[in-house]
């Protein structure tokens, strides 16, 4: 059997015991573990994750999410004390703590409504939100102070039920998501409402599920500022996937880009004695030099490699150390030891806190344990809480994209420009770079050729204004995802029938944006398609459906009163200037029967659904061949008695009908009153101008 250790996440181990001292150095090495000396972890399980999470919780595993994708696991609480009975339960594989879970929060203090043109905006006609749904993700939203009625109060919030929330978090609030609505509701203030949940109140799959929330509440745009960064490197996890399935509901999704400039390194494992190789030339080195990391401060290093998520066979350590190669000291760095093959995840997580007196020069080592052969890709990316920082020593300067909802397609990812700043061109130093690399899709499976997803696609203002404790001053792109979503809810109510398609394509458009100066790529890895301004935008959106003309072969009715009097062949042909055609119901059709029939076709552009319609009258049969009444062929005399007098004209009758156009006329010709052979023609013609003949031949004698 697996032993204990193997099953747990390396920062657990010492956690399993209950001592308070391992309790402490687990808190402070990004481990939440509540005052009840409950610890936050993701169970992973074998099997239906119902019955598991059902097991787990008559064990007293206080379960707050579950997730099926990319693997079956299970959040929650469990008493740190019991961590290694829990191992016990059947179906249980592994037990890792809820880790590098975050906002993309900053410090610094200014306004962005007049930097994304929002007033022109305005002033030129566009909307301001009314009638717009829109969700925050965030930490929380009336934890501190007074809360949400202290922002009503001020009317920095709409009033009333206008805010509700879903689910908040407690346990570590800040209220973020507050200051997030705040910023919204400036850009855009008659928005509809603001719906809040909670993407801290456990882990990914508890985030997953406030996504879903979200979506079943009926928002029309989410903002999100939460990052997991234990999601997956490599290909779309529990959160990316709900996201994707959001942005298919309909929702216009914005993701924080990441407060981590380019502090992440790539390269294939090159083996030195059982480590990696950082030096890319001749010589080895198999310490890399990260930061300097001051006292009271963390930085936290998560790896990932090339392998599907829950099928990890390689097995690799990571470990800080000075940059001498000696152990740091004050406390010892904690995680980056986990077995990988029992975790299934190719994944290691190492924090340090440095609980010295001074910085500390922090670098790092990355093992393959002994056993596994393979020399996989390897990605990964650190964080601190003591500001942006570049890598000390071989540097690739590779993305820092937040893994999860920031790397999904469905996303549109913002970066961060600080609104003071002069030409709005760019990018603060901190804000992640992309672009994204997914290597597998959501199923595991290696892809034929990596993706490479354009991250970010826009920028948006931060060091923006609000009024809640802690952020009066509030920077990073957690401060520019509300900027952008504002705008998004402002273009909606600007065309309510706008597509969501047309609302990313304004919204992401280089156009309708300042181009970041960094970078001469256009779009770019730092802003995408630049810092967006909603007048712009505006002025580009498409406010009207397409013009749906119907096309009938032959061109014209070709029989009389618009009647066609052969098959007739119609397709349709959907156009619009402004923006591509989305969908359409305007199958070709070839007309087959006769009568009048109605038809229409419904198309959607990025302006919205437009119909067109059409009449089509058919009738190819002739009329019924008429009867001649009041006369009979035979002879007759001009004098006489009745029964041989040729009738007069005023007696004989043309008879017909027609059961689709309707018969026009029945006329009968010949009939003359004088002796001789004659041939009456009767004629019936209806109303497509289709005709029948009879003929009746008589005699005429004196």
């Amino acid at each position: 059997r697996v032993s204990v250790n193997d099953q747990l996440g390396s920062q657990l181990r010492e956690v399993r015991g209950g001592s308070d001292a391992a309790i402490a150095a687990a808190r402070q090495a990004d481990v939440t573990i509540s005052r009840a000396e409950k610890v936050l972890v993701q169970v992973n399980v074998e099997g239906p994750v119902a019955v598991s999470a059902a097991t787990l919780a008559s064990e007293g595993m206080q379960v707050s999410a579950t997730a099926d994708e990319p693997i079956p696991v299970v959040e929650g609480w469990i008493p740190a004390a019991e961590l290694a009975e829990f191992t016990k339960l059947p179906g249980v594989t592994a037990i890792l703590p809820v880790l590098g879970g975050g906002t993309d929060a900053g410090a610094a203090m200014s306004q962005g409504v007049a930097a994304h043109h929002i007033p022109q905006a305005t002033a030129a006609g566009a909307g301001t939100g009314a009638g717009v749904d829109l969700g925050v993700i965030s930490d929380s939203i009336d934890q501190v102070g007074g809360g949400i009625a202290d922002s009503q109060a001020t009317g920095d919030l709409p009033a009333g039920a206008a805010v509700s929330v879903i689910k908040d978090d407690p346990v570590l609030p800040t209220d973020e998501g507050r200051a997030m609505a705040e910023i919204i509701y400036d850009g855009a203030p008659s928005l509809n409402r603001i719906v809040f949940a909670s993407g801290t109140a456990s882990g990914p799959a508890d985030k997953a599920d406030s996504i879903n929330q979200l979506v079943a509440n009926g928002v029309d745009i989410i903002a999100d500022d939460i990052f997991w960064m234990t999601e997956p490197f490599f290909q779309d996890g529990v959160v990316a996937q709900a996201v994707d399935a959001a942005r298919a509901a309909g929702v216009t999704y914005f993701a924080s880009a990441g407060n981590r400039a380019r502090q992440s390194y790539e390269a294939t494992y090159s083996d030195s004695a059982g480590f990696h190789d950082f030096d890319p030339g001749p010589g080895a080195d198999t310490i890399q030099t990260l930061a300097s990391v001051p006292s009271g401060r963390f930085i936290q290093v998560t790896l990932n490699w090339d392998e599907s998520w829950g099928a990890a066979t390689s097995n690799f350590n990571i470990s800080l150390v000075q940059t001498s190669g000696s152990p740091l000291p004050c406390s010892a760095p904690s995680g980056g030891q986990d077995n990988n093959p029992v975790t299934g995840l190719p994944r290691e997580v190492v924090t340090w806190t440095n609980c010295g007196g001074g910085s500390m020069g922090v670098a790092l080592k990355i093992q393959r344990v002994p056993g596994t052969a393979a020399s996989p890709f390897m990605k990964y990316i650190a964080r601190g809480n003591f500001g942006a920082f570049s890598i000390g020593e071989f540097a690739t300067n590779s993305d820092t994209i937040n893994p999860d909802a920031a790397s999904a397609n469905g996303a549109i990812t913002v970066a961060a420009v600080s609104a003071t700043d002069p030409g709005n061109d760019t990018p603060e130093s901190y804000s992640s770079r992309g672009p994204k690399t997914r290597l597998f899709n959501k199923d595991g499976v290696r892809l034929a050729s990596p993706e490479t997803r354009l991250k970010p696609e826009v920028a948006a203002a931060d060091a923006v204004a609000t009024t809640v404790p802690g952020f009066t001053s509030f920077s990073g792109t957690s401060a520019s995802v509300p900027s952008a979503a504002s705008i998004a809810a402002n273009l909606i109510s600007t065309n309510p029938s706008a597509s969501p398609t047309e609302i990313r394509t304004q919204m992401t458009a280089t156009g309708n944006s300042i181009e970041c100066t960094l970078s001469i790529l256009v779009p770019d890895p730092d802003c995408g398609a630049g810092f967006l301004l909603a007048d712009g935008a505006a002025a580009a959106l498409d406010r009207t459906g397409p013009v749906v003309v119907p096309v009938l072969a032959p061109a014209a009715p070709n029989g009389s009163n618009g009647w066609y009097v052969s098959g007739v062949n119609l397709a349709w042909n959907p156009t619009d200037a402004e923006s591509p055609i989305e969908s359409t119901t305007c199958a070709p059709v070839t007309d087959s029967s006769d009568g009048i029939e109605s038809l229409s076709c419904d198309a959607t552009s990025g302006g919205g659904t437009s119909s067109g319609s059409v009449e089509v009258k058919r009738d190819t049969v002739v009329p019924a061949v008429p009867k001649i009444t009041g006369i009979k062929a035979r002879k007759y005399k001009l004098r006489g008695k009745a029964k041989t007098k040729l009738p007069p004209l005023g007696k004989i009758r043309c008879k017909s009908s027609d059961a689709t156009s309707g018969l026009a006329s029945c006329r009968i010709t010949g009939y003359k009153r004088k002796p001789g052979k004659r041939t009456l023609t009767a004629t019936a013609t209806d109303n497509a101008g289709l005709k029948s003949v009879r003929k009746l031949k008589i005699k005429v004698v004196r």
